[in-house]
């Protein structure tokens, strides 16, 4: 924690410790924290909170007159030793601490900078539920989460929360001369080592710095944020002297800092919706100090989660760093953090996070430099002004400057946060964005009249060829509208930040697009893919071809056979076999033998096509053993959950679909081979159809023998930090049987993509699967599958698949058979997809 070169007066005894208490009550706030595993959730802990030492009032006893300042030994007179020292000096207890700016209520703190325009700046630490000592958190391996307010710390503000190595009693055990301990908020000690009055509670006489580790875990204000670890060569509190308490001695004073702003991603944290993370609203800080094997800290973690969404830190996006967004050693030798890395680095702190470090929260300001290092643009740390974070200043923009941290939990990695899981809407999300900005029904509206009225006349000849007819052409210029002068400008999305370890640029405005030969543009877009791949060939980024083919052909019915890419609306120029990567930014499939084929609306209508797999979609090749306790992506041990390939509210397809005959032969949806280990988060992405597991060729290079694994396939690219994480990122565990139920995965996923391509205010041919009773069988006791085409208009189209008015809710099964007659005769389809 960097603090100001010159203290204001309020400061200048924080940190001391007075040796003997008087009689003054010290009614200490009470504050709920949280003790959370994966296992059973979190559990209420009760915990209080201490003022610094400083904070108290401190005198001479029978005067008014001080002990010493912050920066000194203490009062030569007061204290020419140890022992007249602690006779001489008294510390007062703290009745009302609002006095001071401190409040509680449940499991929230209130920090205030001024009571009634007084400078109060606390600081304060958490206490067990006895009071006696301080708690005493172990974070090595662990996680370490809370919820912040910060709207009212404006440029050059600092709400902190920290860790650091105290004694656990704060110091009175080291002499008999300590006498006020944890209880009066005494011990305190940092990587700064600044010279303080009192060391372990006693008269620091011979004038020595005040050292010890310090993990600042939020460092910030309304405008920037930071974090950084300050390890010491020294374990616990150690008084320094001469060149030990130095830049160059026995701490790391600058620390390894991560600061998104001073990383290149400046849209990250801010005031405002403009921002990832909206400063101006609460949110939740979560941190993970990950170890390995040994128990040593190797990587320390950062999201958020805000509007019950989880936001990952963002990638560096400067020269020089890796390109990753959590700190480690190697992300520090690269930010010329000497000193940490001199020190032990990463490791090295970690071992006093594994000791025990105690709680610090506090909110101050820098007379000195404005809190520059922080939040200001000469230090490339935030967007403030030289001036701005002046204490004059600061009063003018927010009179009352405050943080407020509350809900703190600790526990094992992934157990102290949570996001609500939104019910399962069907493969038709309708919370999914439309893959380009503006496809929703107000784009549809803007579409010109003339265009919709043609594509109108288009589906009355479409429900005279219900059953897969080609419709006549027009036969006069006057029929066929040019589409040359109805060309109609598709509002595209807002960029993303680029992603320089991928160098993935603009994801989702760069998006490569499939359209439907059949319809008119731009009512024919299929839906969109980000550019994710790597081309060697011609240096740019774009979409594997395989997977793109394959989700087409799904889409258009499993033809696999007969469907193609090309790359113009004649379908003359088609895609080649032995084009890896996609690069054109359109692509029209085509299927032989019909421009105006049907599609598949929805997984649920879908049939899965056993016996004609496409040849590339091959059998895992990293064969495990059914349920490995590892992430099959990241191979972490730690905060997994099991994620069904084929979805457990998908059991009716899965039955209807005979799947049970795959994998094990179980016939049960939860069988070995359709559930996969994946961590917390991904599991949420996997869900949200984000990412898909495809099979790739690797080890392409000259010379090396080919072979092909299932890796991660961004599907979704609004995220580019997403995708540099985890694009092309190998899949360790899989199990052998799982390659039908991988395949079902990859076209649940496709299909939640097609609800733009639905509701676009036109009717659509499509083919659905249904189950009908066998010829002759007046019973219906024998059920056999059939691929029925239909048209739909547009009205039935958004009433199944865009959240339209639902008249009543129909069995999956039901829709098939019971109201099949009004299906043959309305071409109606079902009254309601189910979820």
């Amino acid at each position: 924690m960097k603090y100001l070169s010159v203290l204001s007066s309020v400061l200048l005894l924080q940190g001391v410790v007075a040796q003997t208490p008087d009689k003054t009550k010290e009614n200490h706030p009470k504050l709920e924290t949280y003790r959370c595993t994966k296992a059973k959730g979190c559990k209420k802990h009760t915990n209080y909170i201490v003022a610094d030492a400083g904070s108290h009032n401190i005198h001479q006893k029978g005067t008014n007159l001080g002990c010493g300042d912050w920066g000194n030994a203490p009062n030569s007179t007061a204290c020419p030793d140890e022992k007249t020292c602690a006779k001489n000096c008294i510390l007062e207890g703290l009745s009302d601490y609002s006095t001071i700016g401190v409040t509680t209520s449940g499991n929230s703190l209130r920090l205030q900078q001024l009571i009634d325009g007084k400078l109060v700046s606390p600081r304060v630490y958490l206490l067990e539920e006895n009071k006696k000592k301080y708690e005493m958190l172990k974070l090595t391996g662990s996680e370490f989460s809370f919820d912040v307010e910060t709207e009212k710390l404006p440029c050059g503000m600092n709400g902190a929360l920290y860790l650091s190595e105290m004694p656990q009693d704060g110091g009175k055990s080291t002499s008999k001369n300590s006498k006020a301990g944890a209880y009066y908020g005494g011990g305190y000690c940092d990587a700064q080592c600044y010279v303080t009055p009192f060391i372990n509670g006693v008269g620091n006489i011979k004038g020595q710095g005040v050292c010890c580790n310090e993990m600042d875990i939020w460092e910030a204000n309304s405008r920037s944020t930071h974090i950084a670890p300050h390890p010491c060569t020294e374990p616990g509190l150690y008084g320094c002297e001469g060149e030990e308490c130095q830049k160059s001695g026995i701490c790391d004073k600058s620390g390894c800092g991560w600061n998104h702003y001073r990383n290149g991603v400046k849209n990250f944290y801010g005031r405002g919706k403009d921002f990832k993370v909206d400063s101006t609203r609460k949110f939740t800080v979560v941190s993970q100090f990950v170890a390995d094997k040994s128990g040593d800290l190797k990587e320390m973690h950062r999201h958020y989660v805000q509007d019950n969404k989880i936001i990952h830190s963002a990638i560096v996006n400067i020269q020089g760093p890796p390109k990753i967004n959590f700190i480690n050693d190697e992300y520090c030798k690269a930010t010329y953090a000497d000193d940490y890395m001199r020190i032990g680095g990463t490791s090295q702190m970690g071992d006093a996070m594994t000791r025990g470090m105690v709680l610090a929260m506090s909110v101050w300001w820098s007379e000195g430099d404005n809190m520059a290092w922080l939040d200001g643009g000469s230090q490339s740390a935030g967007p403030c002004d030289a001036t701005e974070g002046n204490p004059s200043n600061i009063v003018k923009v927010q009179p009352n400057p405050e943080v407020t941290f509350s809900n703190i939990r600790i526990g094992e990695i992934n157990s102290t946060f949570s996001v609500k899981s939104p019910a399962y809407p069907g493969p038709h999300r309708l919370s999914r964005a439309a893959c380009i900005s503006g496809v929703d029904r107000r784009m549809w509206t803007a579409t010109p009249l003339v265009l919709v009225e043609q594509q109108k006349r288009q589906e009355k000849i479409e429900e005279k060829n219900v059953m897969g007819l080609r419709p006549r052409k027009a036969s006069s210029p006057q029929q066929q509208l040019p589409l040359s002068n109805l060309e109609f400008h598709i509002p595209m999305p807002r960029s993303l930040s680029a992603v320089s370890s991928l160098e993935i640029r603009d994801l989702n405005r760069d998006q490569i697009r499939f359209y439907h030969p059949g319809y008119l543009k731009p009512l024919n877009l299929l839906f969109c893919l980000p550019r994710v791949d790597w081309n060697h060939t011609e240096g740019e980024f774009g979409v594997h071809y395989l997977t793109a083919l394959t989700a087409c052909q799904i889409i258009a019915n499993n033809c696999f056979g007969k469907g193609r890419l090309a790359r113009d609306e004649t379908g003359k120029d088609l895609v080649s076999s032995d084009e890896k990567v996609l690069l054109q930014r359109d692509y029209w499939f085509f299927v032989e033998g019909d421009e105006r084929y049907p599609v598949v609306p929805s997984f649920r209508d879908w049939q899965f096509p056993h016996d004609k797999l496409p040849d590339w979609w091959t059998t895992p090749s990293c064969a495990t053993a059914p349920h490995s306790k590892r992430c099959a992506i990241t191979n972490t041990s730690y905060a997994f959950t099991w994620a069904h390939l084929i979805p457990k509210e998908e059991q009716q397809w899965f039955n209807k679909n005979g799947m049970g005959l795959y994998g094990g032969g179980s016939h049960n949806i939860d069988d070995p081979h359709n559930v996969l280990p994946l961590k917390a988060d991904l599991y949420v992405c996997f869900d949200q159809s984000v990412f898909a597991l495809i099979p790739k060729i690797t080890n392409a290079s000259s010379g090396a023998e080919v072979s092909t694994q299932y890796m991660v396939h961004v599907l979704d690219g609004r995220e580019a930090e997403f995708a540099a994480l985890y694009q092309n990122r190998p899949v360790g565990t899989l199990v052998e049987g799982s390659r039908e139920f991988l395949f079902a995965r990859f076209a649940w996923s496709i299909f939640s993509f097609l609800k733009p391509f639905l509701t676009s205010g036109v009717g659509r041919r499509v083919v659905r699967f249904r189950l009908r009773p066998a010829d002759n069988d007046e019973e219906e006791e024998n059920l056999v599958p059939e691929m029925q085409t239909v048209f739909m208009d547009s009205r039935k189209l958004e009433t199944l698949y865009g959240g339209g008015p639902r008249k009543r809710a129909v069995s999956l099964e039901s829709s098939y058979v019971d109201l099949e007659d009004g299906w043959d005769d309305e071409h109606s389809g079902r009254t309601e997809m189910e979820g």
